[in-house]
């Protein structure tokens, strides 16, 4: 975001000035816009997408923070404004978001934040008045007329459609939200790493977090700057021999069982999205520790118009699907289950039941 851009639609031109980048209570780097620029204090902390870079100016970090923090055009969102009287001054904005993160321990500390990192952690947590506002666009006239000082909106919860976080959990609404759970049975099934979700109401569904104070993660996208990629290449390529070069074992392996699971669900959003899957890492000594659990099934099970085993589909894992069930053969064992549990989901239609089994038993005929 650089200065005079238009990030609310209305042509209100705004910058972001002053500000601290904090990793819990360390200062990572400073910025002011006007007069010193940026200071960075600790090399070691910045985040991933930043550390890669040769030089590293003030409209890096400053579309680093909008990117984390301003989804105007999010249902909802406007309701959500007006509920916590901020309007759409980006610097009212900033200072009630202050940049929370639910992946991650970032945040931001703006010259009139007076909390510290353990304030401001537990904050994530206080947000069940908000709730009817940023699911069902409903503002209470308790909203309206009261002082929250000790909640904060969660800008940083990315994504167009309506969610939430209360209680270490993601509520979600509409947009095939049911396909959470579908997508966390049929791992669970499977053996394969994936966040657990549940039915709220017909419409809403509520995942379990897997991050907190001790476990971060680093989207895809970020961790791309530390590979070779290019735009025109395969983020799930890049990031698998990025992680063969530079991790450990067990990190192939569930990268390997990821993108099968993707293969399986017809999940697009995995493959094309860099945002939908990461690793996880130690926030104390930014070491990758894990693949992050699958997430976010939104996009999944679409039916191609070809055959249920190629269609549109990335060619890459569609290639290695043989090397990935090799691997990791104790999926093998587990599919005749699965195929049992895809029957008698209520939320599939018959042609998407019929893609998934086509998927699972095309991995059985790997064998032969």
């Amino acid at each position: 975001m650089l200065e005079g851009s238009k990030m609310f639609g209305k042509g209100e031109k705004r910058v972001i000035n002053n500000f601290e980048l904090m990793h819990e209570d360390d200062i990572v780097l400073k910025l002011d816009y006007d007069e010193l620029g940026i200071e960075i204090l600790n090399n070691s902390k910045l985040p991933f997408s930043l550390r890669e870079k040769e030089v590293l100016d003030r409209a890096d970090v400053l579309n680093w923070v909008s990117y984390r923090v301003f989804f105007s055009k999010r249902t909802y969102m406007d309701k959500l404004y007006i509920a916590r009287k901020v309007g759409r001054d980006q610097q009212k904005v900033l200072a009630d978001s202050r940049a929370i993160s639910i992946i991650d321990n970032f945040w931001i500390k703006r010259p009139d934040t007076k909390r510290n990192w353990k304030q401001i952690q537990v904050l994530r947590d206080m947000n069940k008045d908000l709730m009817e506002v940023v699911l069902e666009g409903k503002i209470s006239t308790r909203l309206l007329v009261e002082k929250f000082e000790d909640m904060t909106s969660l800008y940083t919860v990315k994504g167009m459609f309506p969610k939430m976080i209360y209680a270490g959990r993601l509520f979600k609404k509409g947009f095939n939200a049911e396909y959470e759970v579908i997508g966390y049975e049929i791992a669970k099934s499977l053996g394969i790493k994936v966040a657990e979700a549940e039915y709220v109401s017909n419409d809403i569904v509520s995942c379990v977090l897997f991050t907190n104070i001790d476990v971060s993660m680093c989207h895809i996208s970020d961790l791309l700057y530390l590979t070779n990629y290019d735009f025109n290449g395969n983020p799930c390529q890049a990031i698998y021999e990025y992680v063969v070069e530079n991790g450990e074992l067990s990190l192939k392996k569930d990268l390997e069982r990821l993108y099968t699971l993707a293969y399986i669900t017809s999940n697009l959003d995995l493959v094309n999205n860099s945002e939908n899957f990461g690793l996880l890492y130690d926030p104390k000594t930014f070491n990758f520790t894990e693949v992050a659990p699958a997430y976010d099934f939104n996009n999944a099970f679409y039916v191609p118009d070809e055959e249920y085993g190629i269609g549109y589909f990335d060619e890459w894992i569609l290639n290695n699907l043989p090397v990935f069930i090799e691997n990791n053969r104790d999926i093998l064992d587990k599919i005749p289950e699965t195929l049992k549990v895809v029957e008698d989901f209520k939320h599939l239609t018959n042609n998407q039941k019929d893609c998934v089994s086509y998927r699972l038993n095309n991995i059985l005929n790997l064998e032969r």
